[in-house]
Order: structure tokens, then sequence, then C-alpha cells
């Protein structure tokens, strides 16, 4: 009788689990601004380009939004900014790292580091990268 009570239960659960994997929505999470808001001057820095990808690289990316600016400083240098937010759904890709994505598509690491930042009183924690491919970095 305590094994069929065991096999019932075990057997309940396995439908229950089944039921929910297959009938079960991820919930889209929008952002609280468009990333479009994100400043187009930040203290000594532009914006000096912003482009966009093309939809093969869009269907890869599977993002619910991005941005792709080039930003200049006073000083000439350069840096590459890019954004891109999942914010789930049954549409949204996978987070796409470009740990991932740029050696991958023939970049190699050259540095990368872990640090934290203040914005607005708040600590972030971010990780900054230089990959290089030729002479670009």
């Amino acid at each position: 009788m305590i094994y069929n009570a065991r096999f019932i239960i075990v057997f309940m659960l396995l439908i229950i689990t089944g039921l929910f994997i297959n009938l079960h929505s991820d919930v889209e999470m929008p952002l609280n601004k468009p990333l479009s808001e994100f400043p187009a001057q930040i203290q000594n820095w532009h914006m000096l380009s912003q482009s966009t990808f093309s939809e093969d690289i869009l269907k890869v990316l599977k993002t619910s939004e991005y941005i792709n600016r080039q930003y200049i400083n006073s000083e000439g240098n350069k840096v590459h900014l890019y954004i891109g937010y999942h914010g789930g759904g049954k549409d949204s890709g996978e987070i796409h790292s470009p740990k991932h994505c740029l050696p991958g598509s023939g970049w190699f690491k050259v540095m990368e580091k872990e640090i934290l930042i203040n914005v607005s009183g708040k600590q972030i924690n971010l990780v900054k990268a230089i990959y290089q491919k030729g002479t670009t970095k």
C-alpha cells in the first residue's frame, strides 16, 4: 500500500512538472526607459556615431532593445559602446555575451578587468574589456 502511494505521488509530480514546462510562458520585463534615451554626452565624452545591425544579426542576437554607438572624448580617444537588453519572453534570445561573440568572429581578448563604478551613489559591477582584430581595438 505504501509502495502504491509513493508511486502515485512521484507520478503526479512528474505530470505537474511536465505540464509546467510545456504550459509556462516567460514573462517579458520591459525597461524603465528606452535605451535611445541613453545620454549622447557623458562628462567629456560625446557620441560620435550610432549604427544599427542588419536583420541577419538581429535574428541571432534576439535583443528586446539595443544601442550600438561610438563615443569620443576631448583627447580624441574613441570607445565603442554596445548595450543589448534581453527582456525575456518567448521571442527574446539568450544573453549574447561579447566574451563568446567577439572571439567567434575573429577578435582576440587583450585585457579584461572587473571594476566597481559609482553611478548616482550606487556601486555597479563593470567588466572592462579590450578586444583586438587586426589593428582595431
